[in-house]
């Protein structure tokens, strides 16, 4: 039976539905034949492709080719310039989606791809796959730590196309889009190259007193110098009696200088005063902590003041602030004071005691300057990361309706009716299945922040037993409910399993799947589980005293028996998508910034002797 379909967002002049049917309704499936690797030489006078390529080499089309084959004609499969080439073999199930159109003639397809031929758009259908059917291959694939996708398991899938004309208008958007986003990874790249072989030559390497490149103006060694040669310094006064919600100063403690200043604390005395370009310098911290050494450059007067247990630092007039605010930083002389077992305390002798090499004055502040343009940076993306998981924070109070009301408070247009209220066992059912056959050797946990994950990852430790055929074996798609209460999450978090095609998780976990996925989308019940309108449920059933060590006391059948509305399905799909964009927004803020994070890093380890 066909079924059709229309997007939420398309090009004016568009309206037709799509048509789904199954892979094999619009087109036919082979394998390529041998490119073995020793085939493969300069000499060779051939073209193909080899399917470690289609990760590495190409886009969504093929329009030149890098590898020749010596292979005779005969043992080969050549194109005729519509093929779509979909991977057949690789090492991560979600990694399959890099489909491509091989656009030349006459081009030998190497074994271990899968060649799709279809009458429709083939680099459209190449995007359609790699945007849509990630998941669907995922679930297809077979194998331990080398997987195969064989496309006699892909030939049952659904897949929608609109006309031919609203295809290549599609496919001309994205190859736009591509064509971007390949010139200013190439202007990224050269940028990164060059600033990385400059910071190799700019700085004294170790035993040397100059770096190898510098700036025309500068010249002479740098010095060797103790951190009582170049500051004065002094230590705060506790605050804790003088503490006001409404104070004037900002009281700068290790918290506060850890989180950047995003925890903070007010007083309306000033004890012991912050002045513009002084450094606070944390002093004490637990074992293995991360406040320890930390920096915080003061950027006005009469704002700060100054604790406990935290040191003020006055550079003298011949050294830039921001300079030595950066090298102090987490140092690795001051972090060898934390031996992981007991309180550190750094004293006055320790830190003043620091040696590093300073250039000239002039040179510092350049050397300042370059690393306050790479904070700016890291900063500006913490804004944006920041705004984003805010905007999303205020939509999900705002687009789910609050208790005992039926409709949200803002919706999409075209949506009116009332959302229904259900039991969430309505809609969903218990997950039961054991690994008893050991299925998945992955063991799972279940983070607030970051959902359902390897527990190596996460702890850095299996903290799994060795024998994990008793536990829930967990699918993709499946939910599962960590009754463990966090900061920020009173009443345990809800997760979905997205990150892998499946792992296992201790009986303690509450899992289930969706009933029918044609009446609950599991985007939306995803989102839901973001928002606090299940936290009434749980609370009606599992009272302060039901907790035991943060562990809240709440039977299946209780949990089962939580009160949700839910909207109709469109509406559902609606939500769930708008959510899942603006996951994707924060997680590419994120990776952003993570970048220029690592790259400060790197500097900073090459950029000072």
């Amino acid at each position: 039976m066909n079924e059709k379909q229309r997007p939420s967002i398309r090009f004016k002049g568009f309206t037709e539905y799509w048509e789904q049917r199954k892979i094999s309704d619009y087109g036919d499936f082979y394998y390529g034949h041998s490119c073995p690797k020793w085939s493969v030489s300069e000499n060779a006078t051939t073209p193909c492709v080899r399917y470690g390529e289609l990760y590495t080499k190409f886009g969504t089309k093929i329009n030149q080719v890098y590898s020749y084959t010596n292979m005779p004609p005969e043992k080969l499969r050549f194109s005729k310039g519509t093929e779509v080439l979909i991977p057949r073999v690789g090492e991560d199930p979600m990694d399959y989606n890099h489909c491509t159109w091989l656009s030349l003639s006459n081009v030998a397809i190497g074994e271990m791809i899968s060649v799709y031929n279809t009458n429709q758009n083939p680099q459209f259908t190449a995007i359609m796959f790699n945007a849509t059917l990630q998941k669907q291959f995922a679930m297809r694939v077979e194998g331990g730590s080398v997987t195969n996708l064989y496309f006699e398991k892909l030939k049952d899938i659904d897949i929608s196309f609109p006309s031919i004309k609203e295809q290549c208008k599609i496919t001309t958007y994205f190859s736009s889009l591509d064509h971007l986003i390949t010139l200013y990874k190439k202007k990224y790249s050269r940028l990164v190259n060059i600033k990385k072989s400059m910071l190799e030559k700019m700085f004294p390497r170790n035993g040397e007193t100059v770096p190898e490149v510098r700036f025309a103006e500068f010249m002479g060694d740098w010095e060797r110098r103790k951190l009582w040669e170049v500051v004065k310094y002094r230590n705060g006064k506790a605050h804790e009696n003088d503490i006001s919600e409404q104070g004037k100063y900002i009281v700068v403690n290790s918290k506060f200088v850890s989180t950047n200043g995003e925890v903070r604390k007010f007083s309306n005395k000033q004890k012991e005063p912050l002045f513009k370009n002084e450094i606070a310098f944390v002093l004490s911290d637990v074992p293995n902590g991360r406040a320890i050494a930390r920096t915080f450059l003061v950027d006005k007067d009469d704002k700060y003041t100054l604790n406990q247990r935290i040191a003020g630092i006055t550079p003298t007039e011949n050294i830039c602030p921001y300079y030595l605010y950066v090298l102090m930083n987490r140092n690795k002389y001051f972090l060898q004071f934390d031996d992981g077992a007991k309180q550190t305390n750094l004293s006055i002798t320790d830190v003043m005691e620091f040696e590093e090499y300073y250039p000239s004055s002039k040179e510092q502040y350049k050397v300042g300057a370059y690393f306050e343009i790479f904070d700016t940076l890291i900063a500006l993306y913490q804004r944006k990361h920041d705004k984003l998981v805010n905007i999303k924070k205020s939509m999900l109070e705002k687009m789910f309706p609050k208790n005992d009301a039926n409709v949200p408070e803002i919706r999409f247009n075209g949506f009116n009716n009332n959302w229904k209220p259900q039991k969430l066992g309505e809609i969903v059912e218990r997950v039961i299945r054991k690994n008893i056959n050991n299925e998945s050797s992955l063991p799972l946990t279940i983070s607030a922040q970051y959902g359902l994950v390897d527990q190596i990852t996460y702890f850095n430790n299996r903290v799994a037993s060795q024998d994990i055929s008793n536990y829930y074996l967990v699918l993709n798609g499946d939910f599962a409910y960590n009754k463990s209460t966090s900061d920020g999450f009173p009443f345990g978090a809800v997760k979905r399993l997205d990150l892998y095609e499946k792992g296992v998780l201790s009986t303690l976990y509450i899992v289930f799947s969706i009933k029918n996925q044609n009446e609950t989308n599991s985007d939306f019940l995803k989102v839901f589980f973001d928002t606090n309108r299940w936290h009434k449920g749980v609370a009606e059933r599992a009272t302060e005293g039901a907790r035991n060590h943060g562990l809240l006391n709440i039977s299946v059948e209780d949990f089962f028996e939580i009160d949700l509305f839910l909207p109709g399905t469109e509406e559902q799909t609606v939500i769930g998508e708008y959510f899942c964009n603006i996951d994707k927004l924060i997680a590419l803020q994120q990776q952003k910034l993570k970048k220029l994070q690592n790259m400060k890093k790197a500097c900073l380890e090459k950029m000072f002797v």
